[in-house]
This record gives structure tokens, sequence and C-alpha cells, in this order.
């Protein structure tokens, strides 16, 4: 095929010009004669009939009927404020209702109708918006879907000008460059774009080729940036459903003009991905961890679901229409049922670097997502759907005056998810053999969170740990009055925040830190020794909001003999009737180890004491 560019279509745009046009075409050795031979008399009306013909036949017998442009799930990707609204307007979730703000005489405007705006804005001189990679995307999926909608003047112009910018000389368009880099901006250009442009346009010469390339990359992609059992690396997590979206739009395209894309492994993998990604929806519809990037998740996930035929009985899928709901008509928490958990929503991938602990499957879950692909950690945590933390979980480790240079990465050393609650603990190796970890305990039946940060096997001498929890943009502490917890207020959200090993009572003095500097919790403990641990948890049941709280340190006793801080520590909670028991050995040891009563060889136990005030553990873990 003659190499046309957009510059030299905007040029010569004249009658003629499009005679001459369809005569430079060359085309695949497989088109219809017809076709040819009407683009070799150059007449573009006749041309026009038998291309649009051709479209109806290549359709499988499952019809795609517009309900709104896919492009538009990654309508975050336009710099352009114009072309977002026009994309935006497009989506099913901003339909308005037959009737809604319409004379009750007024019919709904048709799907032809709705989108001759943004078809004149993509043939608006120099094409611009064709030349950036969401705005090419929407008028391929315009050719594909309106192709019978549109009338011949705009149909034409769209053709013509979409065809010169798919096989511009130098390649598809680029995205801005500060997302160049990011994987879902490479898949739309490299594995979307050239995919649907080589289905859309499989009669031209080169078609083939492109749709191939297109294939290949999507393929590499998908297999590369997702675990065996579908859990997406973290790297993805602050755009993933920009990510997931030309992967699930490319099936879309695949299953309407019957052109297989995907091997039965690779759908599969597919499907699982769609799946982790329903689990790490907060209550709002959002994805855990997408840094305040307002990218709509549900539409994606609906579409999959649709595609990959999944069952009524799976939990994904319920979860799914709960989210639909809720996000349409929100509900209080306590509004919510909340079915058995049945399977666990829960997943740890160390490939992935990524750990989901979610109580449940409803909108109304408590949920911590972490990612430690970095240096420091990324938390996500939400109560009741809620977020209540997000951003850098920071931490500081000084050994005397100097500071301790964490790895580049952590790793997970443990995972635990039962029906009482999900664990998950990780670990970096600093140096001289000391360990840095930290821990984190969500109870499925308490709502409460446990979250810890551990030295030991350091230098005897000073050591000072300063660890952060940034708070949500709505979420703000103030401190207790008489006690030194930390009250977190927001939107439908009460909590509290007790650090276990501090004074409760003010009127103790301490060398410990306990507040909230810029935004973020902070706790710094010094102690002499080679470790320590520095315990917070959260509480957030309703019934215990304004319940009296005590917490203690307790005596861990070995061997008939008291243990150091930096051997093992335990600490009490009670909160109103309600009371924990949390404990963390910092170095093996041949002996049971007593804590107010309880004998363990256990490395970590969380337990709740019950009426008769016995220990009825939540989670132990072994050394």
């Amino acid at each position: 095929m003659t190499a046309i560019s957009v510059g030299h279509l905007a040029a010569n745009s004249t009658a003629d010009d499009d005679v001459t046009f369809l005569r430079q075409l060359t085309w695949d050795r497989l088109a219809p004669l017809e076709l040819v031979e009407a683009a070799r008399k150059g007449d573009p009306v006749k041309f026009a009939h038998i291309w649009k013909q051709r479209v109806r036949e290549r359709f499988t017998k499952e019809r795609l009927v517009p309900q709104e442009l896919l492009a538009g799930w990654s309508v975050a990707l336009s710099t352009d404020e114009r072309l977002s609204r026009l994309l935006t307007a497009l989506q099913r979730s901003n339909r308005r209702r037959t009737g809604q703000h319409r004379g009750s005489m007024k019919p709904a405007a048709s799907w032809s109708v709705r989108i001759q705006p943004l078809v004149k804005a993509l043939l608006a001189p120099p094409f611009v918006y064709l030349q950036s990679p969401i705005g090419l995307l929407a008028a391929l999926e315009l050719l594909t879907t309106a192709t019978n909608s549109l009338p011949h003047k705009l149909w034409w112009p769209l053709w013509r000008a979409t065809l010169a910018a798919a096989f511009v000389k130098d390649g598809l368009p680029t995205g801005r460059p500060g997302d160049l880099a990011t994987p879902d901006v490479q898949l739309l250009i490299h594995g979307e774009l050239p995919w649907l442009a080589g289905l859309v346009f499989a009669d031209v010469a080169g078609g083939a080729a492109l749709m191939q390339r297109g294939r290949r990359f999507l393929k590499k992609e998908l297999v590369a940036r997702a675990d065996t059992d579908g859990t997406p690396h973290s790297e993805l997590l602050p755009r993933l459903p920009l990510w997931i979206a030309p992967l699930i739009r490319s099936t879309v395209w695949a299953q309407h003009f019957g052109c297989p894309l995907w091997s039965d492994d690779e759908r599969r993998l597919l499907s699982d991905v769609s799946e982790r990604a329903v689990a790490l929806c907060r209550g709002d519809g959002r994805s855990a961890l997408t840094n305040g990037l307002p990218l709509p998740s549900l539409p994606v996930l609906t579409k999959a679901s649709e595609l990959f035929q999944w069952s009524s009985r799976n939990p994904s899928l319920g979860s799914l229409k709960l989210l639909q709901r809720h996000v349409r008509k929100p509900k209080s928490p306590t509004a919510i049922r909340k079915p058995p958990v049945q399977v666990m929503p829960s997943n740890q991938s160390d490939w992935a670097r990524l750990a989901l602990l979610r109580t449940d499957w409803t909108p109304a879950a408590d949920s911590v997502a972490i990612t430690h692909h970095g240096p420091l950690p990324q938390i996500d945590v939400t109560a009741g759907g809620r977020q209540v933390l997000h951003g850098l979980w920071d931490m500081q480790v000084r050994i005397g005056d100097s500071p301790v240079q964490l790895a580049e990465e952590w790793s997970c050393s443990c995972w635990e998810s039962d029906p009482d609650g999900d664990y998950a603990e990780l670990q970096m190796l600093g140096p001289g053999g000391m360990r840095v970890e930290r821990l984190v305990f969500l109870s499925r039946t308490d709502r409460i969170l446990l979250m810890a940060d551990m030295v030991s096997r350091a230098p005897q001498g000073s050591i000072s740990l300063t660890s952060r929890w940034p708070l949500a943009a709505d979420i703000h502490a103030e401190p207790g009055q008489q006690t030194r917890f930390l009250q977190l207020e927001g939107t439908r959200f009460h909590g509290r925040v007790f650090p276990l090993a501090l004074p409760c009572s003010r009127l103790y003095s301490t060398p410990h830190r306990f507040g909230v500097v810029n935004g973020q919790l902070e706790l710094q403990q010094v102690v002499e020794g080679r470790g320590l641990v520095a315990p917070l948890i959260f509480d957030w049941h309703p019934q215990r909001r304004s319940k009296e709280v005590e917490w203690r340190t307790l005596t861990v006793s070995e061997n008939g003999r008291v243990a150091s801080g930096d051997v093992a520590a335990g600490y009490r909670l009670r909160v109103g009737s309600s009371q924990w028991l949390f404990y963390r050995s910092l170095r093996k040891s041949s002996h049971a180890r007593a804590v107010l009563g309880h004998h363990t060889f256990h490395e970590t136990v969380v337990a709740r004491f019950d009426s008769q005030g016995d220990t009825d553990p939540l989670i132990m873990i072994e050394s």
C-alpha cells in the first residue's frame, strides 16, 4: 500500500483527491474482487456500499449492538478536554434515563445522532484527534460498530482519515511523553490499535501484518504481566483498569469479527486477571491503589464477565453485581447483607509482589491491598468499603546515629488466610543479618486491623524506628483526651487506632511519640537492645465506637525468667467487653514462652479472650 500521511490528507481533501486516493490503494490478495474493482474505478459511493456489506458479512451472528463507546474506558488517556467530554458522553453510565430532563413527547436521541459530534471532532482539520491513541481508537471503533449508522458524507471522510492515520508511514500515534513508559499505553499503541486497525482494514494490503503485530504484542504482555493464577503485577495497580481495558476490548473485536485472538489457556488467564481485579475494587467501584486517578473499573469488568461467561456461582460475578448496585445507590455497611464466605476473596502472589487481605465479597468489605515491589510498600486500606489509608507505608530505622539503608524490595515471608482473618508478613534483610519485618492481620469477624513493624538481630545499642501510615484524603485524626489513642473520622466512617507499645494513659511519660504529621499517622519508638516491636491496632466496629479502652504491655516469661523486649513482646487491648492478645517473638527458643497465661512456641499469636477469660487464637504463625 502507498504510504499516506495525515498531513497529506489534510492538504488534499477535494472530491478529485477522493478518486485518486481510492485508485492508489493496494489490496490484500483475498479482498473481494467487487470491492477492489469499485476502488479502481474511484467511486466512493459504490465503494462505501460494498465495504459496508462486507463488514456485515464479516461480523459473527452475535451482532454488536452499540450502547456505549468502549474507547471511553480509556478516556483518562486523553489530554484534550473536549475530546474527553465527547467520549464520556457516549458511556453507558452517563446515558440519561428515558424521560429524565426531557419533554414527554421528545424521543431519546438515536445512537447515530449521538455519535455525530464525536465524528465531526475527529474530522476537524488538521486531524489532531486522529493522531492521538485514544482518538484513533474511537475512530476505529466507530467504523466497526456504527458503519451503517453514519450518512455517507460523514462515513467516507472518517473511513479515509482513519485509514491514513492507521497506516501512517512512521507508525501508529504515540501518547503523552509522561505516559510512554506505562504498560497500559504501550498495550494500547502496540497491541490493541494495530489489532483493531488490522481487523477493520483487513482487505487493505498490510492489514493482515498489522493485525498479526498487534496480536503478538497483546499475547506477550498478558503472559508477561500476570501471574499464572491471574494476579496482575503490582506495578500495574496504579493504572490497572487502563491496562485491562485494551485486553477486554481486543477480545470484543475478536469475537465480533470471528477472528481468533487467545488460546484457551490465555483466555482463561485473562478471565482470572479480571476476577482478581474485581476483588481489588473498593466500595466506590474503583480499584485499590489507583492513586486518585478517576478510572472506571466496573464497565470493563462487567464486559469481561459477559465475554468469559462467569458462572452464577462465581463469587467474582456476585461481587460485581453488588458493586454495580451499590455504586448506583450507596448503602451504609450495616445495610449490606454479608453471606458466609465460601471462597476466600483474599490473594497473595510472590511473583506479583502483591497481597490482598479482604473480609468478604461485598462492597462493605474491610480490605488491605499491599504492594511491595519497591523500597517501601504501598497500602490501600478500606473499612466498610471506604478508604482509610492510602499511599506509601513509610519507615525509617536508625541504629545509634546511623540510618539503615533499606533493601530495593521486600519479600512476603508468610501468608495465611482462614475464616478468622488474613495475615501477611513482609521481610527485608539489612546489613549484618539484621531483620526488618512488617506484619498485617485483618480480622474477618472482629473488624480490627493489626499493623506492626519489627526490628530484630540488630547490633546492641540504641534503635530508633519511625513508621508512617498515610491517611486517605477525607480522613482526619484527633487525639484522645486521657489516653494515647487517635480518633479517626471521615465520610460515614468512625474508628480509633491504638499504639500498643506506648503507655495507655497520658499521665505516664514516654520517649516514644504517636500523632499525625503532614496527613500521616506517625509512630516513633526508641529502645536500647537488639530489637523492638511497634504495633498499631485499628478498630472501626460501630458498636465499640465510644467504649472505654485500655491497653498495656505484658510480661513475657521463658523457662521461669522474664524475657526482655528485644526477645519477645506481648500486649493486651480491651475495648469495652472485647479483649485481644498480640504476641511476637523476635528470637527463637527451645522453650515455650508464657504471656498472660498463654503458653506458646509460635512466633506470632493474635487471639481474643472469650467470656471465661481463655484465649481463642485468631492466627498462630510458627517461627
